[in-house]
């Protein structure tokens, strides 16, 4: 699968869920609730924000409500279109269509307050790419501005899997679209003058959701958004806010740019 197959498969998917665009990509509500809850904790009023792979608009609705300016941009023509919809009449909105590693430099030519990504790295293939892609990301951050990674997780997949597998449940596969990434990757290809502010993940969540939940329903048909989801996004801000487990499918990394 190339890189424009898989412009052309999220192209292909707003199109057919064009009239239920939350149904375009990620569909467990309560996961996404911890991730908008986690970017909440890195955002304030003011801020200037560059947005990297937006997709329908999902988390830039959100963070549009509580920042001074959007800019959001992704690769697929189709999921712009969905997000101009979501977005009309916010004013501090921008959106655009452009794929990483490949940026017209003269469209965003500031440096952001933040700088975000959710489950977007994942989708360009090969690693170099990927490391080009978190390298010109950072370039966009100001001095004392952060740069925020929500991806998935290598490390925490195959953890998971480890535990399903000695108690009998099917492993978790990720998406063909997708390549998760290593967490040593990411420290690696973030420039030296960043340090890592916040290093978590939604362990508690993906132990309930994904090993306890599917273990109490062997046989059945598994759904998203039911009621123990719903508990299991509870005991995660609750437990895990100050912590994180090799359980967890999300690396959530945040690096503060200490250049002067």
């Amino acid at each position: 699968m190339s890189q424009q197959d898989n412009v052309d498969y999220w192209n292909h998917r707003a199109k057919a869920f064009q009239n239920d665009p939350d149904k375009v990509t990620h569909q467990d509500l309560f996961q996404k609730k911890l991730e908008l809850d986690f970017l909440d904790r890195h955002l304030a009023p003011g801020m200037n924000v560059l947005e990297v792979g937006c997709g329908n608009g999902f988390v830039t609705e959100h963070i549009s409500r509580g920042v001074n300016k959007i800019d959001a941009f992704d690769q697929s023509e189709a999921m712009i279109g969905l997000c101009r919809e979501r977005l009309a009449g916010r004013s501090n909105v921008n959106l655009f269509v452009h794929s990483l590693p490949d940026i017209d430099e003269k469209l965003f030519d500031i440096d952001y307050d933040v700088v975000l990504s959710v489950r977007v790295i994942i989708n360009i293939f090969g690693n170099q790419n990927q490391k080009m892609a978190m390298q010109w990301m950072a370039s966009k951050v100001r001095p004392g501005g952060k740069l925020i990674l929500m991806e998935g997780s290598a490390e925490g997949l195959a953890a998971i899997n480890a535990v399903r597998t000695r108690m009998g449940i099917d492993a978790l596969t990720a998406p063909h679209y997708n390549t998760n990434l290593s967490r040593d990757d990411v420290l690696q290809a973030i420039p030296k003058h960043f340090t890592l502010l916040d290093d978590h993940g939604f362990w508690v969540y993906d132990l309930v959701t994904r090993i306890l939940y599917p273990l109490m329903n062997k046989g059945e048909t598994l759904q998203y958004n039911t009621v123990l989801h719903e508990t299991a996004h509870f005991l995660d801000l609750i437990i895990s806010s100050d912590g994180k487990c090799d359980l967890s499918r999300m690396l959530c990394l945040v690096f503060k740019n200490t250049a002067s």
